[in-house]
């Protein structure tokens, strides 16, 4: 582990202070077994004898502990802090921090950052929904990034009602040499102008409107749209094309094998760290601070399940062979 950052944010002079690696070590430790509060910490270097062996005997007080983990590493767990993971074959292999509600504009920060502290990217990524952007889906297509990454509809679509709706946008009948598309009345939505849409990360995408002749006394007017307009469609050409090539990944043996992991995956560690080892709140404040600190429960939570997987008797050398990367908020 790399603590140049930590041993070099000690001055020197003054008091001797307590070795920054006993920290970390006693800090890890008592993140392990659930204990995330620097007064239980620090009753826990005088009474249990792991923290005495791992301190040396040393006993930082609370203040000591709590100054430690906010100032030389640098809330509750509520929607200021959006935690992105990717991971494989069980455990955490990155994280970032967010002060971002939504997931859209986030799969990109969060892999770049991958890129710049590992010097890669993984050659393939499963996301949910929340990701299914035409930005998100162009990025990944110029990184040369594999993406298994639903849309908001996708499931919807996938039903036999929706296939064989005529009145689906997606069901009308386009014509390419005159650019319109035809409704089950036989009517014609002519191209009327394009649209520009700009994401929060800057994206441009651009979309084209199409306006049907005339939908007054239309016998489907009630099944096909509400409007008291003529029915008016947005497509989103390039959405459309990275849209078909998602649905025919996700949909490949392949596709349905890794769509199968995601659960048992990103989810299944937020449940550990959330119930079962009783994580739900960041007790430090900031962005910085908070990375840290999720950063300790990241470690106790591969610890652990190294640990696990050494008891299990299984073949450590196989792990993260398959190069998978499954994300999660």
């Amino acid at each position: 582990m790399e603590l140049d950052s930590v041993l070099n944010s000690y001055p020197g002079g003054g008091a001797p202070s307590y070795h920054p690696k006993m920290m970390l070590k006693v800090l890890i430790y008592a993140y392990t077994q659930k204990i995330y509060s620097s007064r239980m910490i620090a009753k826990a270097l005088l009474e249990q004898i792991p923290f005495r062996w791992l301190s040396g005997g040393n006993c930082p007080d609370f203040r000591t502990i709590n100054r430690y983990r906010s100032t030389r590493l640098n809330g509750q767990l509520k929607p200021d802090y959006n935690v992105q993971i990717g991971t494989s074959d069980q455990f955490i292999l990155g994280y970032s921090i967010h002060q971002k509600p939504g997931d859209s504009t986030l799969l990109i920060p969060h892999l770049e950052w991958l890129k710049q502290r590992f010097g890669r990217i993984p050659g393939a990524v499963t996301a949910d929904a929340g990701y299914g952007s035409e930005e998100n889906y162009a990025w990944l297509d110029d990184q040369g990034v594999t993406g298994y990454v639903k849309y908001n509809n996708f499931h919807w679509e996938q039903k036999k009602k929706q296939k064989q709706n005529p009145f689906r946008m997606e069901n009308l009948i386009y014509d390419a040499d005159t650019d319109s598309h035809q409704c089950p009345a036989g009517k014609d939505l002519h191209f009327i102008e394009n649209r520009e849409r700009k994401s929060a990360n800057g994206y441009v995408s651009e979309r084209r409107i199409y306006e049907a002749e005339d939908c007054v006394g239309c016998t489907f007017r009630e099944q096909c749209h509400k409007s008291k307009y003529n029915r008016r469609i947005e497509i989103g050409v390039k959405l459309q094309e990275y849209r078909q090539k998602a649905r025919d990944l996700l949909l490949s043996p392949v596709g349905l094998e890794r769509r199968s992991r995601r659960p048992v995956e990103p989810e299944a560690h937020f449940g550990q760290i959330k119930a079962n080892r009783q994580f739900r709140r960041f007790l430090l404040r900031g962005l910085d601070k908070v990375s840290v600190e999720f950063g300790l429960v990241a470690i106790a939570h591969n610890l652990m399940k190294l640990w696990m997987t050494v008891l299990a008797g299984k073949n450590l050398r196989g792990l993260f062979g398959s190069g998978r990367l499954v994300w999660a908020r």
